[in-house]
């Protein structure tokens, strides 16, 4: 991640933050410290410890933004019986769950009566099922 980036994603108010770190570690006073060399290595150890958190805060926030954006995952299965059958749709998303059921029974020819179950929640898995049933014509 580029350090524009970083800033773009991380709050004004931590960015703030973070400037104010910044000028804190360049003030710092190592006059107690032995050799130039040394003090120098503690402010880039300071540096290093601010650019980590500020890296953290990015990710953070770029993941959120992935978790928002990803679809959801809603698995299918198909049970014919007779000549009508049943959809058992699962998903962790319910709003997901229920627009694919939607979508669902709305393909199925209406004559075949379909309906959609009430979600229920697997105890195993920690799915909500939903399931779209129809009839057979005959």
């Amino acid at each position: 991640m580029t350090p524009a980036e970083i800033v773009s994603r991380i709050s004004p108010d931590d960015r703030t933050k973070a400037l104010i770190a910044f000028v804190a570690i360049d003030q710092m006073d190592l006059r107690g410290v032995e050799g130039e060399e040394t003090r120098r290595l503690h402010r880039e150890a300071h540096y290093t410890d601010l650019r980590d958190q500020l890296v953290a805060k990015a990710n953070a926030s770029q993941e959120r933004d992935q978790a928002a954006a990803a679809p959801a995952v809603v698995s299918s299965r198909h049970r014919p019986s007779g000549p009508g059958g049943m959809y058992t749709l699962r998903s962790k998303d319910e709003q997901a769950l229920r627009q694919r059921a939607q979508v669902l029974k709305a393909s199925i020819d209406a004559y075949r009566s379909p309906s959609i179950s009430t979600p229920r929640k697997d105890a195993a898995t920690g799915d909500l099922v939903v399931e779209v049933r129809y009839y057979g014509l005959g």
